[in-house]
This record gives structure tokens, C-alpha cells and sequence, in this order.
């Protein structure tokens, strides 16, 4: 019976410990890594503003120089065979895609050059 009575209290033990509240203190590996000591914390960094009003694009593709094509009939202009370049009027169809060595020359419904852009 000795035998007996050491599992029965060896399982009671057992069941005690089991049931027990966990202590206040975290175990080692749920402790936060504490901070260097001779670093001080991270300061927040300041929020950065979106600009009300878009930056303007650099010229890359010399469209201030074409500026005085202006008002000019677009059938009359004569650009270099080199020079990435597109003309288009108010329904023409054009892709998408954003070219910035591209020189933009957009007409009205007569043909008269209304604006000179990259793209």
C-alpha cells in the first residue's frame, strides 16, 4: 500500500502545481530585449507633408524650347528626326505610358499648336 499512497500524492502534487496561478514575473523568453543602455530611444520622426501643388518636371525633353511653336500651325513644323516627339489633337488617341524624353505638342481642332509638354 506505500506504493499506493506515494502515486496517489505524487498525482495530487502534480495536480496542485498544474492548477497553480503563474508568477507575476515573465519567463526569459517572454521578456522584452531591453534597449541598449547607450542608445537613447528612437524619437519619432516628424510627418512630412504631400506639396498642395505638384513640383514642376524637369525639361528633359527640351519642351522650353519649343514654346515658341505656340499658336503655330502644327502641319507647318519641322522637328528633328532624333527628337522623341508625338502631335496630338483634342480626340486623338494616345497611349498612357509617361515618356519625360518625350516632346508633347498638343492642338486644338484646327491643328493650332495649344500647349508644348514632355511625356
Amino acid at each position: 500500500m506505500t506504493l499506493e499512497k506515494t502515486l496517489l500524492a505524487s498525482l495530487g502534487a502534480c495536480a496542485l502545481v498544474a492548477c497553480a496561478p503563474k508568477s507575476a514575473e515573465p519567463s526569459p523568453a517572454e521578456q522584452p530585449a531591453a534597449e541598449p543602455a547607450n542608445e537613447a530611444p528612437a524619437a519619432e520622426e516628424p510627418a512630412v507633408e504631400e506639396p498642395t501643388t505638384a513640383a514642376p518636371a524637369e525639361d528633359l525633353c527640351g519642351a522650353a524650347g519649343y514654346q515658341s511653336l505656340l499658336g503655330t500651325n502644327a502641319a507647318a513644323v519641322s522637328l528633328p528626326a532624333d527628337l522623341p516627339h508625338r502631335i496630338l489633337g483634342p480626340n486623338d488617341a494616345a497611349t498612357m505610358d509617361y515618356r519625360p524624353d518625350r516632346l508633347n505638342i498638343m492642338t486644338d481642332e484646327s491643328g493650332v499648336i495649344i500647349e508644348v509638354k514632355c511625356g
